[in-house]
């Protein structure tokens, strides 16, 4: 089993639980000295507990909620037994809103963007002991582990406008299994319409109508608390299983997370990240802001569809691209794409 200790903003108050359920062998000053500046997303190795656990710690940033809700639905889509424990490092201090405490913070400034790390070390090891008024020390207490909890997994079974989306994610074969996630903002728009066409429900000849785009059961359904849980599509002819994802506003931390997990588990090679993103347009984003935010879901989506078609072609060479890759490569090809 792997333990990651996973906290919001920056990665040292999670650094220093992992260190302390690890027996300690290293200080944080010497810990951080030997890894570099904390990266948001990035999971840190801190040794193995008396138990044999590999221990790990990460710092989520921004993207807390998404990053492990995303995290927890790929694991519990592609592993057929829980291979990590997710443990949140603050919550037994009481203070489950804060982030980073302030002298952490300075002293990951002072030493990354200034170079001065003598200091910027010297700031990171006083900066814990003055969080919440104490320094964590490990204490048992009952881990979050994936698979999801039943709640989670029917989240989206209200997606909106009346709509419902699939309320459930098939559970791996075998280890020979491949899975795609093509991930954008909220998983509504760039992300589903590429989707749409690996898996033939777009065609790949011609762009669409506008009504063709809101007839997909997927178009512009996701709600924005629902945005980090991966959406189950189908299965595309070399059997591959696609899934829609929203990675939020803080993306480049979360998507990082996601596939230094999926590594950490053994699934290079089976997983894929699309980042479709890049595909959305300006009407794209103006439309799915509309509909998903400010609730005008009909001017929204019709934007949002219009937009779409103005960029189809771009969609259509990224999901046929995709399409041959998984076709020519083994599962045992290269390892799940590097942010």
């Amino acid at each position: 089993m792997k333990i990651l200790y996973w906290a919001p903003g920056l990665p040292y108050t999670a650094a220093e639980d992992a260190l302390a359920r690890a027996g300690g062998a290293e200080t944080p000053r010497e810990f951080w000295a030997s890894n570099g500046p904390g990266l948001c997303g990035r999971i840190y190795y801190a040794g193995a507990d008396a138990d044999g656990n590999e221990v790990y710690a990460v710092g989520l940033g921004g993207a807390a909620s998404i990053g492990r809700k995303a995290v927890e639905g790929i694991l519990s889509a592609c592993c057929e037994t829980p291979v990590i424990s997710l443990i949140r490092s603050d919550a037994r201090c009481g203070v489950r809103g804060r982030a980073t405490p302030v002298r952490t913070a300075l002293g990951h400034a002072v030493w990354r963007y200034l170079g001065l790390k003598n200091l910027g070390l010297a700031l990171l090891a006083a900066g814990p002991a003055r969080a919440g008024g104490t320094r964590f020390r490990y204490a048992p207490q009952r881990d979050d582990r994936h698979p999801v909890s039943g709640a989670e997994d029917q989240a989206f079974a209200s997606g909106g406008a009346g709509e419902a989306l699939p309320a459930s994610i098939p559970r791996p074969n075998g280890p020979g299994d491949r899975f795609v996630f093509y991930h954008c903002y909220g998983s509504a728009h760039s992300s589903v319409a590429t989707a749409a066409i690996h898996l033939g429900l777009l065609p790949a000849s011609r762009v669409p109508a506008v009504r063709e785009l809101l007839a997909l059961r997927w178009f512009d359904r996701v709600r924005h608390d629902q945005i980090g849980t991966p959406v189950y599509l189908g299965e595309d002819q070399t059997a591959a299983r696609v899934f829609v994802l929203g990675l939020g506003p803080s993306r480049s931390a979360a998507r990082r997370f996601v596939s230094e997990a999926t590594s950490l588990c053994g699934l290079d090679g089976r997983v894929s990240f699309v980042d479709c993103l890049p595909l959305a347009g300006g009407l794209v984003r103006v439309g799915g802001f509309l509909s998903r935010r400010l609730g005008v879901v009909r001017a929204g989506r019709f934007l949002a569809a219009v937009g779409v078609r103005r960029q189809y072609w771009r969609f259509v060479s990224l999901a046929c691209r995709t399409r041959l890759r998984l076709a020519g490569r083994s599962t045992a090809g290269p390892a799940t794409p590097r942010y």
